[in-house]
């Protein structure tokens, strides 16, 4: 029996083996089978134990029957021989009527104890029939006394007790060859359990070692080749081939695989980007050493990209700006964050130019990561910008204004001697003058506007009035258009510049009639925001085309054919500095069913 159960787990075994083995099987599936099998095991143990256990009890309990069986056989037989022996020297009939009652009745007991055994139960039978003869044959004495046929009385009595007594001696020898040895030998059974726990307990610590062991070299292994393919991949080094496996940790692998690859094509697109970038890309660490750049510092700088590595920012800002490097980048690693300055650099050739950078400060890398933007050109374009508005300041504007004065005295002299066909050209001449002295003035307030050098003071004041008194300043051009002009009457109060805030509404309502249809109306609302007031001036003209709505405050923009353009192309724009310089936004929207919606905010005043 030992035998064929270790034959059993060793298939079993062999079997949890090539299925931990198997790719097939998932986390879940691995670890029900570590767990399940050795408690199956374990309950066929229990079980075969059991059985062994059942068996013994058993094997008890028909031994203690057998020992009973022998016993009451023993005793059936002495007692009975006793009893014969008394009632001869009795000769009672009563006493021996109730020993054969007793009698009949032990065999009657001992018969229901071995009624399955037929062999026996005949051998009772002959045991009985041999008593009841001899107990007649005393019982016959008894009764007629020992002179009654007395010769043949003894010799019955004689040949029954006989037939008795090898009754008696066959049963006891057939009781004891069927009961007296063991059905089931103990100690073989006691054997048999000993080495069903000296094998099962040292199997079964085995058998969880074996699967604990695959389980754990299922998992380690894997996890190892990923461990490995993780750190190869951070290091942009080639991965190990794919896991073969289907479960969690092949799934794993495999993604690790598929980002590395996503990762792969992601660098290669950044460092084609920064290798054909225009601008210069560079790497500096907190000292100020430069630690990589990209190829177009040989066309910034004129030296190679290699080379610049291990220079110092100093090396290549020009004298007058290198306490501002300093400074900016200072500050920038002060505060953690980024920042956007301009220096002059010097080039290999001793040439300077004008860059732009824009820095930010990596505190995992401990560097800054800069893009530093050639403005050269830029540079020198604001400056042609700001000589072109000195000359036109200071060598257009005054002499406009005197011929604008001339035009004016020599009309008025006109007038006084009746020239009427001189009163029409000198007329038109004012108004073309007096329309390039408004054209070098917006220009001029654009420029100052843009360069942040128009002072705005604001004050406490209200909207409203403002609004009014532009709307007088458009009257004139309202009313020869027959346009009703309609304001807002509620006072409402913000924080503003009225001078600058004048000029803003009154040229969006200039634009309002200059584009309304006649006999209509400009209507100017308010609109009251958490923390600003909002300004709309609605007309009924043609509108404003959504396509052209996000251009139409950038200076010179204008809507329309050549011809038909009129003004010098800078109010909006002016308007659009002014507001930005308030804090505020300015914007248009169509009005339903036709023309536009200019609108813009300012702070309300606190």
């Amino acid at each position: 029996m030992p035998e064929a159960l270790s034959g059993s787990i060793c298939l079993a075994i062999a079997i949890p083996k090539s299925k931990m083995r198997s790719s097939n099987m998932n986390l879940l599936q691995r670890g029900i089978l570590v767990t399940t099998f050795p408690l199956i095991c374990q309950i066929l143990f229990v079980g075969w134990l059991s059985f062994l256990l059942w068996q013994v009890q058993t094997s008890l309990i028909r031994i203690s029957h057998a020992h009973q069986i022998t016993k009451e056989t023993h005793e059936l037989v002495a007692n009975l021989t006793q009893e014969n022996v008394m009632n001869l020297l009795s000769l009672e009939p009563q006493p021996i009527a109730a020993t054969m009652d007793k009698f009949n009745k032990s065999i009657d007991h001992l018969a229901s104890e071995t009624k399955d055994d037929l062999a026996l139960q005949e051998q009772l039978n002959k045991v009985r029939a041999a008593s009841d003869n001899n107990f007649r044959v005393i019982l016959l004495r008894a009764r007629h006394g020992p002179q009654w046929h007395q010769l043949e009385i003894d010799r019955q009595l004689m040949k029954y007790s006989s037939i008795f007594y090898s009754a008696s001696s066959a049963l006891i020898d057939q009781v004891e060859m069927k009961y007296g040895a063991h059905p089931v030998d103990i100690d073989n059974l006691k054997m048999y359990i000993a080495s069903a726990i000296a094998f099962a307990v040292p199997s079964s610590l085995i058998i969880s070692f074996l699967l604990a062991r695959s389980y754990a070299r299922g998992i380690r292994n894997p996890l190892t080749h990923i461990c490995a393919n993780s750190q190869l991949m951070s290091n942009e080094q080639p991965l190990l081939e794919p896991l073969k496996s289907h479960d969690e940790i092949g799934r794993l692998d495999r993604l690790i695989h598929q980002v590395a690859r996503s990762l792969e094509e992601t660098l290669a697109r950044e460092r084609d980007l920064i290798s054909n970038a225009a601008e210069l890309i560079c790497v500096i660490d907190v000292n100020g050493f430069f630690v990589s750049a990209n190829p177009y510092a040989e066309r910034l700088l004129g030296v190679k990209s290699e080379q610049i590595i291990g220079k110092h920012l100093v090396d290549v800002v020009a004298q007058h700006d290198r306490s501002t490097a300093d400074d900016k980048i200072g500050k920038t690693h002060a505060d953690q964050g980024s920042s956007v300055f301009d220096l002059q650099l010097v080039r290999a050739d001793g040439e300077l130019i004008d860059t732009t950078w824009s820095i930010f400060w990596s505190a995992m890398r401990q560097s800054f990561f800069c893009v530093v933007q050639d403005v050269t050109e830029q540079k020198k374009v604001d400056r042609m910008r700001q000589d072109f508005v000195d000359m036109i300041s200071h060598d257009l504007r005054s002499p406009l204004c005197a011929i604008n004065v001339s035009l004016e005295v020599a009309y008025e002299h006109a007038k006084r001697l009746g020239l009427d066909d001189t009163l029409s050209e000198l007329k038109s001449s004012i108004k073309n003058t007096e329309l390039l002295i408004n054209f070098v003035n917006s220009l001029l307030d654009f420029q100052k506007l843009k360069s942040g050098k128009m002072e705005i003071q604001r004050v406490r004041c209200d909207i409203v009035q403002l609004i009014s008194q532009a709307s007088d300043l458009v009257l004139s051009s309202a009313e020869a258009k027959g346009i009703n002009v309609e304001i807002p009457s509620n006072q409402c109060f913000v924080e503003c510049d009225p001078q600058k805030i004048i000029q803003t509404v009154m040229n969006l309502l200039s634009n309002a009639i200059k584009f309304s249809n006649k006999n209509t109306s400009v209507c100017v609302s308010i609109e009251h925001l958490a923390n600003f007031t909002k300004v709309l001036v609605s007309d009924n003209g043609p509108g404003i085309p959504e396509e052209n709505r996000e251009n139409i405050f950038d200076a010179f923009y204008q809507i329309g054919a050549a011809n038909s353009k009129e003004g010098t192309g800078l109010g909006l724009a002016i308007c659009k500095l002014i507001i930005e310089t308030h804090g505020g936004t300015i914007g248009v929207t169509g009005n339903h069913p036709n023309g536009s919606i200019f609108w813009f905010t300012l702070p309300n005043s606190q």
